[in-house]
């Protein structure tokens, strides 16, 4: 994880170890960075250069042949390094962001330049080209890219996920729901079972207020970010609540704490700050990262590519996706125009990206009355229903029993759909499989 801005050298070097050490990750790299969008270094720059060269023409490049390219202390300083080469994807990415920074700072000179013409009509015309041209340089997420490539790549996954089997390791790119539920047919299992959180997709999890769409929220972000095999870096966007309230459901759900301990009027008990501190240590060590306040579309998508530049995000959790500032969002009868461009925001972020977003949602007043809910009761279905791979809808079937919630699987882009299950919502702000009457069987 990089969990502190590193120079543009720094970032350089520690870029070019991992192509060094694991050729296999040259592909991905040249796919996303040009030798001269992204290199400060002219060395650097020419080392890269010629990696991409050799591998072009199907030869491994090892030290030997690039030894020309850098000072003997330049290799020390390279092969000095601690860096494992799963982290490419983030060198990579971190250097474009670095990239588009300076050309950036370079437009912004450019443009104040051109504001001092004397004719406003030509700086006009001479400021929307300079735009444009930047626009067009650094447009990375859309390239025109050979069929027989994209084909290539999913043998290669799949040639991957092969290896890794037959060593034992673990090759589930899916990151964990983290929710355990009791099926129709009487069955306990996670949703994983029939719900994939794949890297690229956007699931929601929808629910009228105090049903539990945080609470599920919650229990994907704290199942991702322990998870055994490994652990996903999550970025958990809360519009609704501050970090500190966000870090109390966690808290509670992690440490198995009633929510009862946090309420302000509650009598403070020695074994209520013991339960909280055990919670904070188990807490701890966990890669969670968050993001609260009023947030556009737009401040959005750039504090989530930061963070995974910086931190490898690999899991983005937001609460919840009507709460999305935007500029649309001026009357109620633009709001469904509003939540439309934020869902199609979403996607479209985690495909750049390339990991899974997962987006709490609110379910319309109609959906009330204990029936099974169904897409049009999503606020601004439309838009969502389209934008969605995977949207699971949660409700309360007997408002005497509030704390018995069923869901359905009612969109699953790549699995089976309209699967029913049903739930317990325990104080700790977590979810447990139901079997009483009402589960189904």
């Amino acid at each position: 994880m990089l969990h502190e801005a590193l120079s543009d050298c720094s970032v350089e070097l520690s870029l070019l170890h991992c192509l060094i050490c694991d050729p296999s990750k040259i592909e991905l790299a040249s796919t996303r960075l040009s030798p001269s969008q992204g290199f400060v270094s002219p060395g650097h720059q020419q080392l890269y250069s010629e990696i991409l060269s050799l591998h072009g023409r199907g030869i491994i490049p090892d030290q030997a042949m690039l030894g020309k390219f850098l000072e003997p202390a330049e290799w020390d300083r390279l092969n000095a390094l601690n860096v494992n080469p799963e982290r490419t994807e983030q060198y990579v990415n971190r250097l474009v962001e670095l990239s588009s920074s300076r050309a950036l700072r370079t437009l912004g000179q450019r443009i104040s330049l051109i504001a001092e013409s004397d004719d406003p009509t030509v700086a006009y015309h001479e400021a929307v080209t300079a735009v444009a041209q930047f626009g067009q340089h650094h447009l990375r997420s859309q390239r025109v890219v050979a069929l027989q490539d994209h084909a290539h790549s999913v043998v290669e996954q799949y040639r991957s996920r092969l290896e890794r089997h037959e060593r034992g390791e673990t090759f589930d790119d899916s990151v964990p729901t983290g929710i355990t539920v009791t099926y129709e047919n009487g069955s306990i299992a996670t949703l994983d079972e029939f719900l994939l959180l794949e890297p690229g997709s956007l699931t929601i999890y929808a629910a009228r207020p105090s049903v539990g769409k945080t609470v599920a929220l919650g229990m994907t972000a704290l199942a991702a970010s322990a998870a055994v095999a490994q652990r996903y870096p999550t970025l958990f966007c809360s519009l609704e609540t501050t970090g500190q309230k966000l870090a109390m459901r966690l808290m509670a759900a992690v440490g198995h704490i009633n929510s009862v301990y946090f309420r302000s009027n509650a009598p403070p008990d020695r074994s209520g700050l013991v339960a909280m501190e055990q919670a904070c240590e188990l807490l701890a060590d966990r890669p969670l990262y968050t993001l609260t306040g009023k947030q556009t579309m737009v401040e959005l998508a750039t504090q989530a590519r930061l963070a995974h530049a910086q931190h490898g995000i690999r899991l983005i959790c937001v609460d919840y996706l009507q709460l999305v500032d935007h500029e649309f969002r001026r009357s109620q009868q633009n709001l469904a125009e509003a939540i439309h461009h934020t869902a199609y925001g979403l996607q479209t972020l985690a495909k750049e990206l390339n990991l899974p977003i997962v987006a709490a949602c609110q379910l319309n007043r109609e959906s009330e009355g204990g029936e099974v809910p169904d897409l049009r009761h999503l606020q601004g279905s439309s838009g969502i229903e389209q934008a969605a791979d995977n949207i699971v809808l949660l409700w309360v079937k007997d408002k005497q029993q509030a704390d018995i919630v069923s869901g359905i699987i009612s969109k699953n882009r790549d699995g089976q759909a309209s699967v029913e299950f049903t739930m317990r919502r325990q104080p700790w702000m977590a979810f447990d499989p139901y079997q009483g009457p009402e589960a189904r069987r």
